[in-house]
């Protein structure tokens, strides 16, 4: 089937850091979190697409990301990773905003009760995928959709293309437990497994049209 992709950046991405063993808090030890690691973001989603719709025939693979602010190591470990999407013959990288906001918010453990806060929040990624996806199947751009993300906002436009339009949305879930939204609003529901995203990676040093050598950063090896 022609299928367009159609991929939530920042979903994908924390899905999986939050992959490997899963460890006890030092702090709190009933609470159990999964020790964060890096070694399949440096991820080529092209091929991993293809691992994963290896039946379909992809036109399209529309990525949804945002240029995150803060700290200059994890904004130019993104930057370097757009970049080498870019040379990528299929992709489309759609990008929101981040907003940042300090509101006055309650404190779990005072002295005091509120505190103003930074909050940094990303703005547009939802929206964004929820029209391209609503505007493509309108347009009869694909006969299927394939969505990769677990954010159960995007429930009722799965929902409406797969029983009003008729058009087929399987969903490849990057987080460890589906949502139920989307599971019920979608057609499938699948994991993604970490030896699809191991199948998946770029080799350590690429060289881009430009000429520009992009390294894996050490810190995803």
């Amino acid at each position: 089937m022609k299928t367009i992709f159609y991929i939530d950046g920042f979903n994908l991405y924390y899905g999986i850091t939050a992959r490997g063993k899963v460890v006890l808090s030092k702090k709190n030890p009933k609470i159990k979190f999964p020790l964060q690691i890096g070694k399949y973001k440096w991820l080529n989603i092209e091929k991993l697409c293809s691992i994963l719709a290896k039946d379909d025939e992809i036109l399209k693979i529309k990525y949804f990301t945002a240029d995150i602010i803060g700290e200059k190591e994890p904004t130019d470990r993104q930057k370097l990773y757009l970049r080498v999407l870019s040379e990528l013959p299929k992709v489309e990288i759609i990008k929101g905003k981040f907003l940042t906001s300090t509101p006055l918010m309650k404190l779990v453990n005072p002295p005091q009760e509120k505190a103003y806060v930074i909050k940094l929040e990303e703005k547009g990624t939802d929206v964004n995928i929820a029209s391209h996806m609503l505007i493509d199947a309108f347009n009869d751009c694909y006969e299927k959709a394939i969505l990769i993300s677990n954010d159960s906002d995007l429930a009722f436009p799965t929902k409406y293309i797969r029983d009003v339009l008729k058009k087929p949305v399987v969903i490849f879930n990057p987080q460890r437990r589906p949502s139920h939204d989307l599971k019920i609003s979608s057609t499938a529901i699948k994991p993604i497994y970490n030896n699809a995203l191991k199948a998946s990676q770029f080799v350590d040093e690429i060289v881009l049209s430009n000429g520009e050598v992009c390294k894996r950063p050490d810190t995803w090896k």
